[in-house]
């Protein structure tokens, strides 16, 4: 999000991390200045606004004595207000100076493993376009996506409005109000379903391509079994 060059490189290639694991640093030098410039205009446009303040109350009131101009209370009163709007702009850019020194320290935004860092120390990145940096993937939990063809998705919303009651009043994929059909998956090489799951989505129109109904199963995956792009088995138990 920002531009400067990669200072530090905190992980090792396919290892696992957590949301929030500072991966990548960027040089701050440049924006710690910008916020201490920043902080510097605040305090300079907060003191000419005091000064404004002042200034535009002490004519006001000498004009409602009838000791000073009218001219002169409503002129200081203009300054007062350009003198506050000064302080709203400078902490708007002071705002902006901290944010982008946020920027400068890269975290993870999932847990998952990473792969691969695409840069390295030394590199420049963000210069008038985003930076790939590395790809994390997250693998638990796993989320499994098939395609259910016409004739099943219209057999199933018969059952389900032929079982009447909270079964007919269930979203699509589930089994009632709030609970989800449970899942079961196997891999290429098992004969056996041994990871429990559940559909957590349904697409809310059929392709007319394919003729098909996408439907997404989630999987608890806390070891690391599977793995992204692997060929797997689901079977639901209606």
């Amino acid at each position: 999000r920002v531009q400067g060059f990669i200072e530090k490189v905190n992980f090792q290639p396919g290892q696992r991390v957590k949301r929030g694991d500072v991966l990548f640093e960027i040089d701050k030098r440049e924006y710690l200045a910008a916020v201490a410039q920043a902080t510097a205009r605040v305090q300079a446009t907060e003191a000419a606004l005091t000064g404004a303040e002042n200034d535009a109350r002490l004519a006001r009131e000498l004009a409602d004595q009838s000791a000073g101009p009218e001219i002169d209370a409503i002129i200081k009163a203009a300054r007062r207000d350009v003198a506050a709007a000064d302080v709203a702009r400078a902490k708007a850019e002071l705002t902006q100076a901290r944010l982008s020194l946020e920027y400068c320290t890269i975290a993870a935004p999932i847990d998952g493993r990473i792969g691969d860092n695409q840069i390295d120390a030394g590199n420049l990145v963000g210069r008038g376009e985003p930076t790939l940096l590395a790809t994390i993937t997250q693998a638990s939990p796993a989320f499994v996506s098939l395609d259910v063809n016409e004739s099943d998705v219209l057999a199933m919303r018969t059952e389900r409005e032929t079982a009447g009651g909270a079964a007919a009043a269930a979203e699509p994929g589930q089994i009632r109000p709030g609970e989800w059909l449970p899942a079961e998956l196997a891999l290429a090489d098992e004969s056996g379903f041994r990871f429990p799951g559940r559909i957590d989505f349904v697409d809310p129109q059929l392709s007319a391509q394919t003729g098909t109904l996408r439907v997404r199963t989630r999987f608890d995956n806390p070891q690391d079994v599977l793995l992204p792009g692997l060929f797997a088995r689901v079977r639901f138990a209606i």
